[in-house]
């Protein structure tokens, strides 16, 4: 027995219409963004993540200002690394004194974290694309297999199972892959915001830490 007779999805897929072949097509060039960009992202935020303990460590040893300065001046910049270097060059230019001096490092700390969190973020609004998009490509196959099956109606004279049936499944299976390509998007869109938001978090609190130190410096 041929495989497309042993496994109905195949042989809709191998009978689709020329209009159901192109949605399934926008459908699958979807699939792979979005799967591409889960992957990316996903190392991405993990990396960070173990860099920002290791960064944190440091902090907690830290008992100085100067201490926090060597330790972002090693290694790679990346997440909180990267945050608090924008802290540690900001009090290097100020005059020494300076009554503003702490709020004009936590006004750098904060630009820092934006400019993370932007970098972080990069790419994530393609799965917002396909998590809105997906349903409605189905939803276009669905019409047009619908559309399709009133017109073999028409065109047969007859409203029989056999002239309906390929239409209505073709409109179908469009409708599935729309809604599956959908869900892990939307789902990973949500899992990495949360993670993202978590990051900043300990940004902030290596923020606040690095401020501290340097307000004991200060004496």
């Amino acid at each position: 027995m041929p495989l497309s007779e042993s496994f109905p999805l195949i042989h809709l897929l191998l009978h689709m219409s020329v209009a159901g072949f192109l949605v399934m097509a926008f459908i699958v060039v979807l699939s792979v963004v979005s799967l591409g960009t889960l992957f990316l992202k996903w190392s991405q935020i993990r990396a960070v993540r173990q860099a920002d303990r290791v960064m944190m460590n440091q902090l907690g040893q830290a008992t100085c200002f100067e201490d926090i300065s060597r330790a972002v001046s090693k290694g790679t910049p990346d997440g909180m690394r990267t945050v608090l270097r924008w802290g540690v060059a900001e009090a290097a230019i100020i005059p020494p004194n300076h009554p503003e001096s702490a709020l004009m490092i936590e006004s750098a700390i904060e630009s820092g974290i934006e400019l993370e969190r932007t970098r972080l973020e990069e790419r994530m609004s393609l799965l917002v694309v396909t998590s809105s998009l997906g349903p409605f490509l189905g939803l276009l196959g669905t019409v047009w297999g619908i559309m399709d099956a009133f017109f073999a109606i028409g065109k047969m004279g007859s409203a029989s199972l056999s002239v309906v049936a390929p239409g209505i499944a073709e409109a179908l299976v469009t409708t599935l892959f729309g809604i599956l390509v959908a869900i892990p998007a939307a789902a990973g869109h949500q899992l990495l915001s949360a993670r993202i938001r978590s990051i900043e978090s300990d940004w902030l609190v290596g923020g606040s830490r690095l401020l501290s130190l340097h307000r004991r410096t200060l004496g």
